[in-house]
């Protein structure tokens, strides 16, 4: 035929290349296959750390509770302290003004041990009686009779003693007291000064005062005398200690 030409094809001729591409395809399978199990892992690594991330988180959150709580805590702590201080600064103004009563009443208490000691000694009374010269000479029955004044009734006879100006040169002077108004004796044993002594206090023997007989009151009459003068004794006076019960 006339313009055309016969041109006969040959599957065989193209098989090399269609082996490479089959190969291709399959390298490109294998590698895809290979991506997919990338990323199968790749999403499983990526869920536990997601997992792991919101472990994290939740252990920052129960963190930042327990912090929170803490600060709480150490806010209330805060509080308690301040509360403490102030408590114990109260306190301590308190011990002051404790320690001040304290010294108040010690020294009130010395004080009235003072007045005490005072009023013991304002509520003593000596009565001194110089009825003689220093001179004269004393004879039995020398003495003198007096009253007690305002101011001595209610008290008691706590002390009485004698005195001479020139002491005996010989025996012992006795010397009573006598309660005129009421007829008694005062003491159960006289007064005396021994020889060459000059006062009673010195004597061997001292008186005793009759606690039944040491009261008296306004007016009552007493007398003190010498019983018996010894020898050459001058000068004789007498003291009385009186004190309120």
């Amino acid at each position: 035929m006339a313009g055309y030409k016969s041109v006969i094809f040959n599957p065989l001729d193209n098989s090399d290349a269609a082996s490479s591409a089959l190969a291709a395809a399959s390298d490109a399978g294998s590698k895809a296959s290979t991506a997919s199990d990338k990323a199968s892992k790749a999403s499983v690594a990526a869920a536990g750390v997601a997992s792991d991330a919101s472990d994290a988180l939740s252990a920052a959150s129960d963190a930042l509770s327990k912090v929170t709580a803490a600060s709480d805590k150490a806010s209330k702590a805060s509080v308690a302290a301040a509360d403490g201080s102030n408590a114990l600064s109260k306190i301590t103004a308190r011990s002051a003004v404790w320690d001040e009563a304290s010294d108040a009443s010690s020294k009130a208490s010395e004080a009235l041990s003072r007045i005490t000691a005072r009023s013991a000694v304002w509520d003593r009374k000596t009565m001194m009686l110089d009825f003689m010269g220093y001179s004269s000479v004393v004879a039995d029955g020398d003495g003198m009779r007096f009253a007690i004044p305002g101011d001595l009734s209610g008290f008691n006879l706590v002390s009485c003693g004698a005195h001479v100006f020139t002491p005996p040169t010989s025996g012992v002077m006795q010397i009573r007291i006598s309660n005129i108004t009421a007829a008694s004796e005062v003491l159960t044993s006289n007064l005396t000064i021994d020889a060459t002594e000059s006062d009673t206090v010195t004597a061997a023997s001292q008186a005793v005062i009759d606690t039944g007989e040491d009261d008296v009151q306004t007016g009552v009459e007493l007398r003190v005398y010498a019983s018996d003068a010894a020898s050459g004794a001058k000068g004789l006076q007498f003291r009385l200690g009186w004190q309120k019960p």
